[in-house]
């Protein structure tokens, strides 16, 4: 009958739509094992992978790397949300896993998010900064001049914004490891943009 034929077709479409949203979580995740190169940039202390060459980065001022990551849903059926529009039955599949948002760059590396006052961040960089210039200074003096002359610029600009930040450490959470240092865009939700720094000379 027509009336069957007709829900025939809407069970496929719906079906057909499923497909591609997970086609399209998929790629997500595929494209950054694809791209790397030389997969991993790991904290130079605790060897602790921070982030991939998969994500977009680039050098400022030769201070730190800005990694441009991307809040996302992931699930533990192994589906992640990188904010495309699910499927009305993907989106009722969606209250049977368990599901936790996050930063892309966070999740994949498993870095741990840390709870600080600006007080204690102000000590922790301060004691983190002293530690990683003795050590390049001792390899590299003129590398180390360059960062007593520089890093307080850097420093400072998360300080005057440290409310608008989240912070994050490696997996081990090592002894001197370094911050991963977060920055939220006006625009929330799956599929946001995220600013991530890291000290150049940290990695």
């Amino acid at each position: 009958s027509i009336a069957v034929k007709l829900k025939r077709k809407l069970v496929y479409e719906n079906s057909h739509s499923q497909q591609l949203v997970n086609v399209q979580n998929m790629l997500h995740w595929v494209n950054h094992l694809k791209k790397a190169k030389n997969p991993y940039f790991k904290d130079i202390f605790t060897d602790d992978e921070l982030f991939s060459d998969s994500f977009k980065y680039k050098i400022v001022d030769d201070i730190y790397y800005f990694i441009q990551g991307k809040y996302i849903q992931e699930r533990d059926d192994g589906n992640y949300d990188i904010g495309a529009n699910p499927s009305a039955e993907e989106a009722n599949e969606d209250t049977e896993a368990t599901v936790r948002n996050g930063i892309d760059v966070c999740l994949i590396q498993r870095l741990l998010e840390v709870s600080l006052t600006k007080a204690q961040f102000k000590k922790d960089i301060k004691n983190y900064v002293k530690h990683l210039v003795t050590h390049i200074s001792a390899n590299n003096p003129t590398r180390g001049e360059f960062l007593k002359k520089n890093l307080n610029a850097v420093i400072l600009g998360w300080l005057e914004n440290f409310d608008d930040l989240s912070f994050f450490v490696g997996e081990s959470n090592g002894e001197h490891g370094c911050f991963i240092v977060a920055r939220f865009h006006e625009e929330s939700g799956i599929g946001a943009p995220v600013d991530i720094y890291i000290l150049k000379d940290a990695v």
